[in-house]
């Protein structure tokens, strides 16, 4: 997305209306009239509702990983800060972006942090955050909603760490009244990097939804 790893900001992304823009003006110039299936993960995952609400006959499946449902953080329902385990022999290893992932990592230990440094660290220290924190400021009301406007009827996946104290999961819970073929799954031991803390429920269960996913577009 703009501004994140070594795609650029533009001047003309001033808040969410402009980044859904460019989110669907990406969409139909690489895959123009296709169907699509859409994957989103913590604010990825309140920018994913925007596709959905504009593509929604051509949608093959949704998967929303630790999903930033409610924009504004002051709205929110966050568990009570929790860390299964702490390993010391890390602690003098941690700089500063790795400091920020221990404030929210609830396993703490070189496996979970080798997985961070490998798959979230590099972009978060090449991204342009001046550019998204003036953008990520302005969340106006209308934009995208807490839930699609209808009943998505495409194989869907929201999976949500028990003990996230960036996004929750009880926030997120309205939305299986409109996923009507959707897997709502809250796992302990996991917070907001839920894929680095339960590798293994997530390997299942996203296997699971890409199976449903090619059974469900092989129909349509």
């Amino acid at each position: 997305m703009p501004g994140m790893g070594t795609t650029p900001g533009a001047p003309w992304i001033t808040g969410q209306v402009e980044m859904l823009e460019a989110l669907l003006g990406f969409v139909d110039a690489v895959i123009p009239g296709e169907r699509v299936t859409v994957v989103g993960v913590s604010w990825g995952g309140y920018m994913a509702l925007g596709p959905v609400r504009a593509i929604g006959a051509r949608l093959d499946g949704l998967m929303l990983t630790a999903p930033e449902v409610r924009a504004e953080g002051r709205d929110r329902h966050l568990p009570p800060r929790l860390v299964l385990h702490q390993d010391p022999a890390i602690e003098g290893e941690l700089g500063p972006t790795e400091r920020m992932w221990a404030r929210l990592a609830v396993i703490q230990d070189p496996r979970t942090l080798a997985a961070f440094r490998a798959g979230v660290k590099p972009g978060l220290e090449v991204a342009d955050w001046d550019f998204l924190g003036r953008v990520g400021a302005r969340y106006p009301a209308g934009v995208i909603e807490d839930r699609p406007p209808w009943p998505l009827h495409a194989p869907a996946l929201v999976l949500t760490g028990r003990h996230d104290v960036a996004v929750g999961y009880l926030d997120g819970w309205p939305l299986p009244e409109d996923l009507t073929r959707g897997t709502y799954a809250v796992l302990d031991g996991a917070g907001h990097g839920v894929g680095e803390e339960q590798p293994g429920l997530f390997r299942v269960l996203a296997g699971e939804r890409l199976a449903r996913v090619e059974a469900f577009a092989a129909e349509a």
